[in-house]
Protein backbone atom coordinates (compact mmCIF):
# COMPACT_ATOMS: atom_id res chain seq x y z
CA UNK A 1 0.00 0.00 0.00
CA UNK A 2 2.81 2.64 0.83
CA UNK A 3 4.73 1.85 -2.28
CA UNK A 4 1.50 2.15 -4.66
CA UNK A 5 0.68 5.35 -2.50
CA UNK A 6 4.37 6.24 -3.18
CA UNK A 7 4.41 5.54 -6.44
CA UNK A 8 1.21 7.56 -7.31
CA UNK A 9 2.43 10.44 -5.16
CA UNK A 10 5.77 10.74 -7.10
CA UNK A 11 4.14 10.86 -10.51
CA UNK A 12 2.38 14.63 -9.33
CA UNK A 13 5.89 15.77 -9.40
CA UNK A 14 6.82 14.71 -13.12
CA UNK A 15 7.85 17.39 -16.18
CA UNK A 16 6.23 16.54 -19.45
CA UNK A 17 9.99 16.27 -20.22
CA UNK A 18 10.26 12.89 -17.86
CA UNK A 19 12.05 14.62 -15.42
CA UNK A 20 11.37 15.20 -11.97
CA UNK A 21 11.72 17.93 -9.26
CA UNK A 22 10.46 19.08 -5.78
CA UNK A 23 7.55 21.13 -7.21
CA UNK A 24 7.19 19.54 -10.72
CA UNK A 25 5.40 21.27 -13.48
CA UNK A 26 5.94 24.36 -11.01
CA UNK A 27 9.60 24.62 -11.63
CA UNK A 28 11.12 26.08 -14.21
CA UNK A 29 12.88 22.35 -15.16
CA UNK A 30 13.56 19.38 -13.95
CA UNK A 31 16.32 18.54 -11.05
CA UNK A 32 19.02 16.04 -12.10
CA UNK A 33 19.38 14.79 -8.81
CA UNK A 34 16.12 14.53 -7.82
CA UNK A 35 15.62 12.52 -11.50
CA UNK A 36 18.39 10.46 -11.07
CA UNK A 37 17.10 9.42 -7.40
CA UNK A 38 13.50 8.71 -9.03
CA UNK A 39 15.09 6.86 -11.78
CA UNK A 40 17.17 4.55 -9.32
CA UNK A 41 14.14 4.14 -6.78
CA UNK A 42 11.86 3.39 -9.45
CA UNK A 43 13.81 0.91 -10.94
CA UNK A 44 14.50 -1.21 -7.82
CA UNK A 45 10.64 -1.03 -7.27
CA UNK A 46 10.03 -2.93 -10.43
CA UNK A 47 10.52 -5.99 -8.24
CA UNK A 48 7.48 -4.87 -5.79
CA UNK A 49 5.25 -3.78 -8.38
CA UNK A 50 4.78 -2.78 -12.06
CA UNK A 51 6.54 0.78 -12.87
CA UNK A 52 4.96 2.21 -16.22
CA UNK A 53 7.93 1.79 -18.38
CA UNK A 54 7.36 5.55 -20.59
CA UNK A 55 8.34 6.60 -17.06
CA UNK A 56 11.63 5.51 -16.94
CA UNK A 57 12.68 5.19 -20.50
CA UNK A 58 11.68 9.09 -20.62
CA UNK A 59 13.61 10.23 -16.93
CA UNK A 60 16.69 8.71 -18.20
CA UNK A 61 16.34 10.24 -22.09
CA UNK A 62 16.17 13.21 -20.39
CA UNK A 63 19.31 12.50 -18.17
CA UNK A 64 21.54 11.24 -21.20
CA UNK A 65 20.38 14.64 -22.64
CA UNK A 66 22.14 16.45 -20.31
CA UNK A 67 25.55 14.61 -20.67
CA UNK A 68 28.36 16.42 -21.44
CA UNK A 69 31.03 15.55 -24.11
CA UNK A 70 33.59 13.89 -21.83
CA UNK A 71 30.87 11.96 -20.10
CA UNK A 72 29.81 13.99 -16.81
CA UNK A 73 26.93 16.24 -15.50
CA UNK A 74 26.70 19.37 -14.26
CA UNK A 75 24.04 19.87 -11.72
CA UNK A 76 20.72 21.06 -13.22
CA UNK A 77 17.89 22.22 -11.05
CA UNK A 78 17.72 22.53 -7.54
CA UNK A 79 16.96 20.64 -4.58
CA UNK A 80 15.53 21.86 -1.40
CA UNK A 81 16.31 19.98 1.10
CA UNK A 82 19.77 19.45 0.50
CA UNK A 83 20.79 17.18 3.31
CA UNK A 84 18.87 14.36 1.04
CA UNK A 85 21.91 14.82 -1.23
CA UNK A 86 24.41 13.53 1.84
CA UNK A 87 27.43 14.15 0.68
CA UNK A 88 27.41 14.59 -2.60
CA UNK A 89 29.47 17.84 -3.47
CA UNK A 90 30.72 18.27 -6.84
CA UNK A 91 30.54 17.18 -10.96
CA UNK A 92 32.34 13.99 -10.06
CA UNK A 93 30.28 12.45 -7.34
CA UNK A 94 27.23 13.88 -9.11
CA UNK A 95 28.25 11.81 -12.19
CA UNK A 96 28.89 8.92 -10.26
CA UNK A 97 25.43 9.69 -8.71
CA UNK A 98 23.42 9.63 -11.93
CA UNK A 99 25.78 6.80 -13.78
CA UNK A 100 24.38 4.47 -10.54
CA UNK A 101 21.21 5.36 -11.69
CA UNK A 102 21.24 4.91 -14.61
CA UNK A 103 22.39 0.95 -14.62
CA UNK A 104 19.99 0.38 -11.77
CA UNK A 105 17.54 1.21 -14.73
CA UNK A 106 19.64 -1.57 -17.28
CA UNK A 107 17.82 -0.08 -20.24
CA UNK A 108 19.51 3.48 -20.70
CA UNK A 109 21.47 4.03 -23.87
CA UNK A 110 24.60 1.99 -23.97
CA UNK A 111 26.32 4.66 -25.62
CA UNK A 112 25.63 6.75 -22.86
CA UNK A 113 26.27 4.81 -19.98
CA UNK A 114 29.77 4.01 -21.60
CA UNK A 115 30.80 7.18 -21.98
CA UNK A 116 29.73 8.35 -18.08
CA UNK A 117 32.05 4.77 -16.85
CA UNK A 118 35.11 5.87 -19.23
CA UNK A 119 34.95 9.38 -17.33
CA UNK A 120 34.90 7.61 -13.95
CA UNK A 121 37.78 5.25 -14.89
CA UNK A 122 39.70 8.15 -15.61
CA UNK A 123 39.21 10.47 -12.72
CA UNK A 124 40.20 7.46 -10.41
CA UNK A 125 43.53 9.41 -9.59
CA UNK A 126 42.16 12.21 -9.48
CA UNK A 127 43.54 13.87 -6.69
CA UNK A 128 39.92 16.13 -5.86
CA UNK A 129 38.71 12.49 -5.56
CA UNK A 130 38.04 11.92 -1.48
CA UNK A 131 36.45 8.55 0.01
CA UNK A 132 33.10 10.07 -0.89
CA UNK A 133 33.83 9.92 -4.39
CA UNK A 134 35.87 7.08 -4.68
CA UNK A 135 32.98 5.31 -3.04
CA UNK A 136 30.31 6.01 -5.42
CA UNK A 137 32.99 5.85 -8.73
CA UNK A 138 33.71 2.16 -6.98
CA UNK A 139 29.61 1.58 -6.52
CA UNK A 140 29.07 2.29 -10.50
CA UNK A 141 32.10 0.79 -11.73
CA UNK A 142 31.65 -2.70 -9.94
CA UNK A 143 27.68 -2.28 -10.78
CA UNK A 144 29.42 -1.87 -14.71
CA UNK A 145 31.78 -4.73 -14.53
CA UNK A 146 34.82 -2.48 -15.78
CA UNK A 147 38.33 -3.42 -15.45
CA UNK A 148 39.37 -0.97 -13.21
CA UNK A 149 36.82 -1.63 -10.43
CA UNK A 150 39.54 -3.08 -8.36
CA UNK A 151 41.54 -1.01 -8.71
CA UNK A 152 39.45 1.55 -7.12
CA UNK A 153 38.40 -0.50 -4.34
CA UNK A 154 42.39 -1.06 -3.85
CA UNK A 155 42.35 2.99 -3.68
CA UNK A 156 39.67 3.20 -1.59
CA UNK A 157 41.16 0.70 1.20
CA UNK A 158 44.13 2.17 1.34
CA UNK A 159 41.89 5.44 2.90
CA UNK A 160 40.30 3.11 5.02
CA UNK A 161 39.88 4.08 8.85
CA UNK A 162 39.29 1.37 11.53
CA UNK A 163 38.42 1.03 15.12
CA UNK A 164 36.98 -1.04 17.21
CA UNK A 165 33.68 -1.30 15.54
CA UNK A 166 35.60 -2.29 12.08
CA UNK A 167 36.81 -0.10 8.69
CA UNK A 168 34.86 2.98 7.59
CA UNK A 169 35.81 6.15 5.75
CA UNK A 170 35.43 9.88 5.77
CA UNK A 171 34.01 12.27 4.78
CA UNK A 172 30.70 11.67 5.54
CA UNK A 173 30.84 8.34 6.98
CA UNK A 174 28.06 6.61 6.82
CA UNK A 175 26.96 7.50 3.54
CA UNK A 176 30.42 6.78 1.97
CA UNK A 177 30.52 3.14 4.10
CA UNK A 178 27.59 2.29 2.94
CA UNK A 179 28.94 2.70 -0.71
CA UNK A 180 32.40 1.07 -0.08
CA UNK A 181 30.80 -1.86 1.45
CA UNK A 182 28.23 -2.60 -1.66
CA UNK A 183 30.86 -2.33 -4.10
CA UNK A 184 33.36 -4.51 -1.86
CA UNK A 185 30.71 -6.83 -1.53
CA UNK A 186 29.58 -7.10 -4.73
CA UNK A 187 33.35 -8.14 -5.64
CA UNK A 188 32.76 -10.59 -2.74
CA UNK A 189 36.16 -8.62 -0.95
CA UNK A 190 36.51 -10.44 2.36
CA UNK A 191 36.50 -6.08 3.68
CA UNK A 192 32.79 -5.90 3.19
CA UNK A 193 32.53 -7.84 6.40
CA UNK A 194 34.42 -5.09 8.85
CA UNK A 195 32.73 -2.75 7.01
CA UNK A 196 29.42 -3.55 7.61
CA UNK A 197 30.07 -4.62 11.19
CA UNK A 198 31.10 -0.95 11.53
CA UNK A 199 27.94 0.15 9.84
CA UNK A 200 25.61 -1.54 12.05
CA UNK A 201 27.39 -0.47 14.65
CA UNK A 202 26.52 3.15 14.18
CA UNK A 203 22.78 2.71 14.35
CA UNK A 204 21.04 4.94 16.54
CA UNK A 205 18.49 3.84 19.54
CA UNK A 206 15.29 3.46 16.75
CA UNK A 207 17.39 1.52 14.58
CA UNK A 208 18.25 4.26 11.43
CA UNK A 209 21.05 6.63 11.13
CA UNK A 210 21.14 10.41 11.61
CA UNK A 211 19.90 11.88 8.63
CA UNK A 212 17.44 10.66 5.91
CA UNK A 213 20.48 9.85 3.09
CA UNK A 214 22.20 7.98 5.83
CA UNK A 215 19.71 5.42 6.86
CA UNK A 216 18.78 4.55 3.29
CA UNK A 217 22.22 3.92 1.84
CA UNK A 218 23.37 2.10 5.39
CA UNK A 219 19.85 0.14 4.91
CA UNK A 220 20.45 -0.62 1.40
CA UNK A 221 23.79 -1.82 2.37
CA UNK A 222 22.82 -4.00 5.57
CA UNK A 223 20.07 -5.75 3.48
CA UNK A 224 21.73 -6.69 -0.17
CA UNK A 225 24.85 -8.00 2.29
CA UNK A 226 21.78 -10.47 4.07
CA UNK A 227 20.19 -11.02 0.78
CA UNK A 228 23.75 -12.14 -0.28
CA UNK A 229 24.97 -14.33 2.42
CA UNK A 230 21.77 -16.04 3.87
CA UNK A 231 17.93 -16.35 3.67
CA UNK A 232 17.36 -17.49 7.17
CA UNK A 233 18.66 -13.75 8.46
CA UNK A 234 16.72 -12.63 11.51
CA UNK A 235 16.14 -9.05 9.78
CA UNK A 236 14.79 -7.33 12.62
Amino acid sequence: YFITTGYQRELTYRHDDGSFSAFGMQDESGSLWLTAFVLATFSNAREIRTIDETVLSQAAQWILSHQLPDGSWDPVGFVIHKEMQGGLNGNLVLTAFVTNALLEYGSADPAGVQKAIAYLESQIQNEKADSYALAQIAYALVKAGSSKANDTLDLLLKKALTDSNGLYWEPHSIETTGYAAMALAQKSRFEAQPALQWLAAQRNSMGGYGSTQDTVVAFKALTAAAAQQSRDLNAS
